[in-house]
């Protein structure tokens, strides 16, 4: 589907979301380079039972990110593969080190997030008129589904590869990311914190980052 003109992430994906007819539906960013046996894993994942929406782990998606979470500036890191290796050598590497294993978040990373078709006829669309570029829509959508009594799932053998911020500058990001933070502290208060906490300390990814390491 070619939009005429540019619409933004946010509305552009809910397009596709309302076109697809498929059992789950899968957005990923166009900064990404899938890799492995990423697709069957997350498709596992997102069968559970009683599940929301369902992610994979990656180089660069905030807590999702492996093997290292934070840079040495304090910021998301974004984990360099090893030199002379690729994706898929990676994508390997985590499977190997993962298993079946998943984690349950409160929150999954947009870049590349799995939505059962089930959970969007319950939970509906991704907010377009809150967040119309991107940033912080799939933190409420996922906090939503919590709402909704479903859990939000990693599945943490799964890997794809993500560039980071293909679409915007530095200075673009900071302003996005400042402006839908608010809004969602607006919206979810307290709870937003608590997720983030949540996320931050998740056993689960802290020893796959362990292994991996």
């Amino acid at each position: 589907i070619r939009n005429p003109a540019r619409m933004g992430f946010v509305r552009s994906a809910n397009i596709g979301l309302r076109a697809a007819r498929g059992e789950l539906r899968i957005l990923l960013n166009s900064d990404t380079v899938v890799a492995g046996d990423w697709l069957p894993r997350i498709i596992t994942c997102a069968a559970r039972p009683g599940t929301g929406v369902a992610g994979p782990v990656s180089n660069a998606a905030g807590f999702q990110s492996v093997p290292r979470v934070f840079d040495e500036g304090g910021g998301f890191a974004v984990n360099a593969l090893p030199p002379g290796t690729t994706p898929d050598w990676m994508a390997g590497v985590v499977a190997d080190c993962a298993g079946q294993a998943e984690a349950v978040l409160p929150v999954v990373n947009g870049f590349c997030l799995a939505i059962p078709a089930a959970v969007q006829a319950r939970v509906g669309l991704l907010d377009e008129a809150a967040f119309p570029l991107g940033y912080g829509e799939e933190t409420d959508y996922a906090l939503r589904c919590e709402e909704a009594g479903l859990e939000n799932r990693i599945a943490l053998g799964a890997y794809v590869h993500h560039h980071k911020r293909g679409s915007f500058t530095d200075v673009e990001h900071r302003l996005l990311t400042e402006r839908n933070h608010a809004v969602l502290r607006r919206r979810y208060g307290d709870r937003l914190e608590a997720a983030m906490a949540r996320c931050r300390a998740s056993p689960e990814l802290a020893a796959l980052r362990a292994r991996l390491a």
